[in-house]
């Protein structure tokens, strides 16, 4: 009788060298590839230097031990088209090593490099595979769609994850998915991917961690058809940390400025369950579900241009204020004491109260008022603006003043306070704060030239020094302006879920 053997192809037995960091053995592990076909390659714990071609082949290894060292240069993987069309492979269990000879950096896994129609490599599974020290740890070159990567590890690379479409055909780069993992210590980026193909679409992370890279987390930079994206950009409880610390990083020989998100015209994306401390938008269109927006108590740096549009639903954040950014409604708002406290873009709705509620200001500024305080009173005029009412209050102010409305009221430390300021800056650098004269802040609000605003935010103070002056809304400007005020308002709650219901209301107190 004859023994059959049924399982993985050893690359020792065709001669792989597996104790070796610099002796090439991408022929002995070609041979092993070709005598395997569509079944699977193993390489036993160990460091071969090869860098070999692949089409049908599974490829499985023994973990961290398994180390796959890309030779001169060269990817230690070239994925070419499959016989099979559709039909998903997996590499499993291996450390890809993008560095030769300590200096010598290549790419780890190259999708589409090789082979005729290298657009339609792709439909790889990655599993439990680390990316380290590689220019690209994934390179996919020409679109190259379908692909998973099940609680892989990208680091130090300059790139984990780098994908372009196919300019000689149209297949776009998106359709692939990542399941758990981490990605730190890229320099450049975690993941970058660029794209003007029609078609692309469906990126997915759900669960992943990035945290710790010097450049960006993630940068999708979309042109052309590719712009109108098919399916969603989708994030789903990614876990972002300590990213973008560089101040620039080189990619494609252009500078830019890093941030842990960065969307270039990509016109939908949808973050949920997420961290997210520092964004830039570009001509994209972004929905924010649930997301925790700080970074753990330090600065929150969000860029949004306004050819984009970013929504935020039931957001937990320490701070959110930027121009172009409306929040639909807040589930958890951390504020801090004697600091001010986090602004919201919304509209106000109806003349309603919701709750149980104390009125401590409510004005919607219909008549003509004058601003008393340094060096001069500054007179208002009505005019035909505003929003509840159609007029509302106008003020010039010169160089240098400081003035306040005569009205006012007395905060105490048992409530939980809601304001809510609506101003039009027409021109100047007006500053619009809810203070009083001895530090105590309520809000601030964020205005933007030419446009109305609405700010709305909730504060409880925590103590009672200082609190006896009454809260005023102040506005100043150093350099000159003019700007409208309507519809300031501040409501007590005894407790943040009434705070809260009343903020997500739209409402107005009068």
């Amino acid at each position: 009788w004859v023994r059959i053997y049924s399982g993985p192809i050893n690359v020792r037995w065709f001669g792989a060298v597996h104790d070796d960091s610099t002796t090439d053995v991408s022929t002995e592990v070609q041979a092993a590839v070709n005598f395997a076909a569509a079944g699977t390659i193993y390489f036993p714990a160990g460091k071969y230097v090869c860098s070999v071609e692949i089409s049908n082949t599974n490829i499985l290894g023994d973990g961290y031990a398994s180390r796959i060292i890309s030779y001169n240069g060269s990817a230690c993987f070239k994925l070419q088209v499959a016989t099979y069309g559709w039909v998903f492979k997996k590499m499993s269990n291996l450390n890809i090593y993008g560095t030769y000879l300590t200096s010598v950096v290549g790419n780890g896994v190259e999708l589409g490099e090789g082979g005729s129609n290298p657009e339609y490599a792709g439909t790889w599974v990655f599993e439990n595979v680390t990316f380290e020290k590689c220019s690209k740890g994934i390179f996919k070159s020409k679109g190259n769609i379908g692909n998973t990567f099940l609680n892989c590890t990208w680091f130090l690379n300059d790139f984990g994850y780098y994908a372009q479409g196919y300019n000689l055909a149209t297949m776009h780069a998106g359709a692939d998915k990542f399941i758990g993992g981490e990605m730190h210590s890229n320099s450049l980026a975690a993941i970058f991917l660029k794209d003007h193909t029609d078609g692309f679409g469906q990126l997915i992370l759900d669960g992943t961690i990035i945290e710790g890279n010097p450049g960006f987390g993630v940068y999708i930079q979309l042109s052309g058809a590719a712009s109108i994206v098919y399916t969603s950009i989708s994030f789903n409880n990614v876990w972002m940390e300590s990213n973008a610390t560089s101040g620039s990083v080189i990619i494609d020989s252009l500078s830019y400025s890093p941030f842990e998100f960065r969307f270039d015209n990509v016109r939908s994306v949808s973050l949920r369950d997420s961290k997210v401390s520092s964004l830039k938008s570009v001509g994209s269109s972004i929905s924010l579900y649930s997301c925790r927006i700080d970074n753990g108590g330090g600065t929150v740096n969000f860029e949004v241009d306004s050819n984009s549009n970013l929504v935020a639903y039931e957001t937990r954040n320490n701070y959110l204020g930027n121009d172009n950014v409306f929040t639909q409604s807040i589930s958890f708002d951390a504020t801090l004491n004697n600091t001010i406290p986090s602004k919201y873009w919304s509209p106000l709705r109806s003349n309603i109260i919701l709750g149980a509620s104390q009125v401590q200001l409510s004005d919607n500024y219909d008549v003509a008022y004058n601003f008393t305080g340094s060096p001069a009173t500054v007179a208002g005029t009505l005019v035909s603006s505003g929003v509840l009412k159609g007029t509302c209050n106008e003020l010039v102010l010169p160089s240098g003043y400081m003035v306040s409305n005569q009205a006012g009221f007395v905060a105490g430390t048992t409530k939980f306070y809601f304001y809510s300021i609506h101003a039009f800056l027409v021109s100047g650098d007006a500053v619009i704060l809810f203070r009083n004269d001895n530090g105590h802040y309520l809000g601030q609000a964020i205005l933007k030239a030419g446009q109305w605003s609405c700010t709305i935010g909730i504060k409880k103070f925590t103590a009672a020094s200082g609190l006896s002056d009454p809260m005023r809304v102040w506005i100043s400007s150093a350099n000159g302006s003019t700007v409208q005020i309507a519809d300031v308002q501040a409501v007590a709650f005894d407790n943040y879920v009434d705070a809260i219901s009343f903020a997500n209301s739209r409402s107005f107190a009068g």
